[in-house]
């Protein structure tokens, strides 16, 4: 299970550079309007994802654990009678790095095409909830940029999660606020990821 093996350097900035063309082909709006803000009030979004993965690379290394690879709610059965929780769709399945899962998941919460209100509660709790187990976990494997790490992640899942959302202005609220945790932390220095704190009010507002 991964013992004191260190988990190979996360490639969230690499995932996001590989996904991005299919992101303008689904909204090609998106890529208009980073053409008219690049240089303007904003990097360009090339520009972000060169200082992220410089960033990224500079992340300390955690110890490898069992990962799904791909662990989004599509993925996790739950049978409401027994409490049983099964994974499925294992072929992904690795030790690696913690925070491709929680962020993976955290996405996947967040995307759900319900837009009623207590039903956004709901999910930006158990958003809360991933995020302070994943707290912990990088506290159990001394992680001490435990946020910045899931902070690559969320920003990559949620810029390219829109390639599968249809609804245009649901996309837009994930791209742009994908977009804006790039810019934080593309800005930081690498000194400073570990001091960098994930907001959870970013994702309790409403879609």
């Amino acid at each position: 299970h991964g013992q004191n093996t260190p988990a190979a350097p996360p490639r969230h900035m690499a995932q996001l550079r590989q996904r991005i063309k299919a992101v303008w082909q689904m909204h090609p709006e998106f890529h208009t309007r980073m053409q008219q803000i690049a240089g303007c009030t904003w990097p360009s979004l090339e520009q972000l994802i060169r200082s992220a993965a410089r960033l990224e690379k500079a992340l300390p290394p955690v110890r490898a654990v069992p990962v799904h690879g791909d662990l989004n709610l599509d993925n996790i059965l739950y049978d409401a009678e027994t409490g049983r929780i099964t994974l499925v769709d294992l072929n992904r399945a690795t030790t690696g790095d913690y925070s491709q899962d929680m962020s993976t998941l955290m996405v996947s919460f967040y995307r759900t095409p319900n837009y009623q209100p207590a039903v956004r509660q709901r999910i930006a709790r158990a958003m809360d909830t991933v995020l302070h187990f994943a707290r912990r976990q990088g506290a159990h494997l001394d992680d001490n940029a435990v946020d910045a790490r899931l902070g690559f992640g969320l920003a990559r899942g949620l810029i390219t999660s829109t390639r599968f959302i249809f609804e245009p202005w649901h996309a837009r609220i994930l791209f742009d606020r994908g977009l804006l945790l790039l810019n934080q932390l593309a800005r930081l220095k690498p000194q400073q990821l570990p001091q960098w704190r994930l907001n959870k009010e970013l994702f309790h507002a409403e879609p």
